[in-house]
């Protein structure tokens, strides 16, 4: 099934905002062949995409709930290389996770990567597209599975544009244009 005028038009939106924020650009390219790394949007069950640059096509799942630009610049952020922000390893100095609101299937979302994930020394940003919301994967959809430990700060629902440190790190880490199709 194809993804329709809405989910596409969205993407695009997506797509535009990394290469605002950052130096990426996304090129269109329906005759991509196999043999080169390249980015494909597809309507799946759910929102997914590996994390980072794989080799050969790399899939974003655009489910049905899925097609909120926001939703989408998340998932072309972890193709290009991003945790999730609360997976950090100093994120529990900023947010506790209520484990036990979070739906089973989930809770891997949620665990810190000591050995996975370099911070850079950037701050936690509680705002980030990369960082779910308060009741993200909640088992009645209302109970916090993240709760903020600081007083001040933005909503964790609410995302903001990358900060400068974090672009210099996607500047780094991705050197050269990204297909899609």
């Amino acid at each position: 099934m194809c993804l329709d005028f809405y989910a596409v038009s969205n993407i695009i939106k997506a797509i535009r905002y990394w290469e605002n924020v950052t130096c990426l650009e996304f090129e269109n390219s329906p005759d991509v062949t196999d043999s080169e790394d390249f980015i494909e949007f597809f309507q799946g069950q759910g929102c997914y995409s590996m994390i980072g640059r794989n080799g050969g096509r790399q899939g974003i799942s655009i489910g049905e709930n899925c097609v909120k630009s926001g939703v989408i610049e998340h998932e072309i952020g972890h193709a290009i290389g991003m945790w999730h922000e609360q997976s950090r390893p100093d994120a529990q100095s900023y947010i506790k996770v209520e484990s036990d609101f979070i739906l089973p299937s989930y809770v891997s979302d949620f665990l810190q990567r000591d050995k996975d994930i370099d911070t850079l020394g950037l701050p936690y940003d509680l705002g980030s597209v990369m960082h779910y919301g308060s009741t993200a994967f909640s088992v009645d959809q209302t109970s916090k599975t993240l709760i903020t430990r600081l007083i001040k700060g933005p909503p964790l629902s609410k995302h903001n544009w990358p900060k400068g440190d974090s672009i210099i790190y996607r500047h780094r880490n991705h050197q050269q244009g990204l297909l899609f199709r």
